[in-house]
């Protein structure tokens, strides 16, 4: 089995079972009570502008670190049309 499926079951395994938190890859810490969204990715997005757009509560790089955790996004680079978990807060 690929670490990338060991690590897919182990966040569904913690998830399920309500842990405290979950630090995926040292990209970001998801907190299980974060309200997760799809959004697809649009002509000139960027991992940076989703996070600042869907997650004004977090600061940019903490809330780009979940959404290349939720989505197993090793690098910054993401396609027009592509779906994307990410967290989703409330305002400052």
């Amino acid at each position: 089995m690929s670490n990338t499926w060991v690590v897919a079951i182990a966040i569904a395994v913690l998830l399920l079972v309500g842990g405290a938190a979950v630090a995926v890859r040292g990209m970001g810490v998801i907190d299980t009570s974060t309200t997760i969204a799809v959004v697809q990715v649009e002509p000139g997005d960027t991992l940076g502008s989703i996070a600042a757009q869907n997650a004004p509560g977090l600061a940019v790089g903490e809330a780009v670190g979940q959404i290349r955790a939720l989505n197993n996004i090793a690098g910054i680079d993401v396609r027009v049309g592509q779906s994307l978990r990410v967290p989703v807060t409330a305002g400052r």
